[in-house]
């Protein structure tokens, strides 16, 4: 199969679009148009071994080279159902690939980050599945991914016929589906998740749930058999899941095993969707009745009955808290959407494709795929990206568009209009400068207590560790550069501050209290290992090392560590309205800089190519880290120029650095001068210059 170059069909692009890591392309080939997705940059060549008139198979065998292909419809594109999963297919570690390859899903996944009172985006960094499995941060968790993994596909213009979330999921479908906003999706989604985790901590497992697969005149003989059991979900013709007393589902699956029907009995100590939950509905309406919903951009179907969610908001109220309480009807769903709706392209959102599995099972001859894979999400997205392409979901112009935004800076307007990459700092309401003085003042006398408490016998001598704590940060780079790169077997040019220590290098866990050891050996100190709980990247690991956190010795420069104020006044930014114009050389004293109001909805401070955005932070320390983020998208960046040394691995992730002839005093002064009620406390600035 060639591309007929000579004869082209008229109004039809027929450049190669890179975007993401996926190749876009529309091919004329003999009198028919075709649309190209790939993840193979070497497609072309996979296109020369199909015959002139390819068939199905032959078009199924490229899809494992990484390649999708599909002829345009002349009758236009079939209707499309996006399916949102639920609980029960959490992983570690899921979200982190798409959140540091994707600029889309990174800034939806800051924005809830942004209005959650606790750090959302530490669970991608969570090792125990035990802990991520609980439904106090499974719930959230999931709606953070799947949320991300819409961010990508809407961005790049993808309109289904309808949305279906199954059980948990249909919360999510509620928000992508425009009925609320992502910040009340994400209010609804925490509370819920504190809810069912206090009840949970309260139960004394007397009711339970068991997954049974069988038919459905099996099921109705066993809850006819056991009046207190009750079907929960309806998952396929052959598999539904049971709940009730615990006794009594013991009793049932003694039943059910002696006609050899399988049941297995499911790790939660409580019945969901089964009507003890009706305990939930009384505040869960009072809640959702003060919170603001719309009507439905998208058709949103949902689970209990099978029927779309109306427009006003006193029946989404109502539907919302039905949820909990009625039984999840997924096979009439999949039914409702194959027969009245003519859908047969089914795409899943969430961890893997479990209701891929369960549309399939109910239909067989559906057309499912996913936009999650577990352990390999970036080639899950992209694969997912370029096979809705090839299909026609994706419109042409909105890819061409998007990679335009990208190539010329788009980018970083898109991420500079969200927050900030989250530093771990919980957001609260700013303190006056009273308040935050008398913050100060009390945590002198804890750290001078802290610094009393630290045992007198020591084997590190005194002037020592003095040395010690004053080593440079480069420095200490170039110490954890030659011990990282033994440790993975890989040349120091290759190694740069920015990489992350376990998905870049490959390090395991249990080789990283080695490591710290021959960086304790080869500089002479002594770490406090609850300073590297945060520590992911090379240069996280150099900044803490060249930070001189010891167990022994007398503290040293304890005005570079973090003070108080940095770390109660857990607002890292003082916000700013911008300036309407600029104003004289000679009026500086005169600019009075009013405070930026409150942005419940994160939609941030619109920038474009040119504008300058000054940077007030609490603590030198957190400057560079808050900068990561932007970094890569090679801004200039101005630091007083006694913080190039600490922002210098900022450098090499693809920023410009620029010194400014300031000082960290100057700015205090320049701050606190007609200013202090509003940012006295910052110790330093920085200034951004977009590209």
């Amino acid at each position: 199969m060639r591309q007929d170059s000579e004869n082209p069909a008229q109004d039809t692009p027929q450049g190669e679009i890179a975007l993401d890591g996926v190749r876009y392309a529309n091919l004329h080939h003999a009198g028919q148009q075709w649309r190209v997705g790939a993840v193979n940059p070497a497609w072309r060549q996979e296109l020369l071994a199909l015959p002139v008139n390819p068939d199905g198979n032959d078009l199924a065998r490229l899809e494992d080279r990484g390649l999708w292909i599909a002829p345009v419809r002349a009758g236009g594109t079939p209707p499309l159902a996006v399916l949102c999963c639920g609980l029960g297919s959490v992983w570690p570690g899921m979200g982190r690939e798409l959140y540091d390859n994707f600029p889309a899903a990174r800034a939806a996944m800051d924005r809830l980050a942004s209005v959650a009172d606790w750090d959302v985006l530490g669970l991608m960094d969570e090792t125990d599945v035990e802990k991520v499995s609980l439904t106090r941060w499974q719930s959230p968790y999931v709606f953070m991914l799947e949320y991300a993994q819409w961010s990508v596909l809407s961005s790049l213009g993808l309109s289904p016929a309808l949305f279906c979330g199954h059980s948990l999921g249909e919360i999510i479908g509620l928000c992508i589906s425009g009925i609320l906003a992502p910040e009340v999706a994400w209010y609804i989604m925490d509370t819920r998740a504190v809810h069912m985790a206090e009840m949970e901590a309260r139960a004394t497992r007397e009711t339970g749930m068991m997954a049974v697969h069988a038919d459905a005149e099996a099921i109705n003989e066993a809850c006819a058999a056991f009046p207190a059991l009750y079907v929960s979900n309806y998952n396929t013709p052959h598999q539904f899941i049971l709940s009730g007393p615990r006794e009594v589902l013991q009793e049932a699956r003694k039943s059910l095993r002696k006609s050899r029907i399988p049941s297995i009995m499911l790790n939660v100590s409580l019945a969901f969707h089964h009507p003890s939950m009706r305990v939930l509905r009384d505040i869960s309406l009072r809640r959702l009745s003060a919170l603001e919903t719309h009507a439905p951009a998208t058709p949103m179907l949902s689970c209990i009955d099978a029927q779309f969610y109306p427009g006003d908001a006193a029946s989404t109220c109502m539907h919302i808290a039905d949820l909990d309480e009625n039984a999840v009807r997924w096979t009439e769903c999949v039914q409702t959407m194959w027969n009245r709706e003519n859908i047969r392209y089914f795409f899943e959102l969430g961890p893997q494709d479990t209701l891929c599995s369960l549309v399939t099972d109910n239909e067989p001859q559906a057309v499912c795929f996913a936009a999650g894979r577990k352990g390999r999400e970036v080639e899950g997205m992209r694969q997912a990206c370029a096979r809705l392409y090839s299909l026609g979901y994706l419109p042409h112009a909105t890819v061409k568009s998007r990679a335009s935004e990208a190539a010329e800076g788009g980018e970083s307007r898109l991420l500079a209009c969200m927050p900030a990459p989250h530093c771990g700092l919980r957001p609260v309401a700013p303190t006056n400068q009273g308040q935050a003085d008398g913050a100060g003042a009390s945590a002198k006398p804890a750290l001078a207590a802290e610094a009393e408490s630290v045992p007198a016998e020591t084997g590190v001598d005194t002037a020592t560790t003095a040395t010690v704590a004053k080593a440079s940060y480069a420095e200490s780079l170039s110490v954890v550069l030659e011990i990282l790169a033994q440790a993975c077997a890989r040349p120091v040019a290759d190694l740069r501050p920015e990489m992350d220590l376990r998905y870049d290098l490959a390090l395991r866990s249990s080789r990283f209290p080695l490591i710290v050891q021959d960086v304790e050996k080869a500089l002479g100190i002594s770490v406090n290992f609850e300073d590297l709980l945060q520590v992911s990247t090379v240069g996280d690991l150099a900044r803490v090392l060249s930070g001189g956190s010891f167990r022994a010795g007398p503290r040293v420069e304890t005005a570079d560590k973090p003070d108080a104020t940095a770390k109660n006044c857990a607002e890292p930014l003082r916000r700013y309205a911008p300036l309407a114009e600029l104003p004289p050389a000679n009026a500086a004293a005169e600019v009075c800089l009013e405070p930026l109001p409150l942005d419940p909805c994160a939609k941030g401070v619109s920038l474009k190519n040119g504008d300058v955005l000054a940077l007030l932070v609490f603590d030198k320390n957190i400057l560079p880290r808050l900068l990561s983020g932007i970094a890569p998208l090679g801004c200039v960046l101005g630091v007083p120029r006694d913080l190039m040394e600490q922002c210098a691995p900022l450098g090499t992730a693809g920023a410009s650095l620029a010194p400014l002839d300031i000082s960290l005093e100057d700015c205090v002064d320049r701050v606190a001068g007609g200013q202090s009620g509003a940012g006295g406390h910052c110790r330093f600035g920085a200034r951004l210059w977009p590209c």
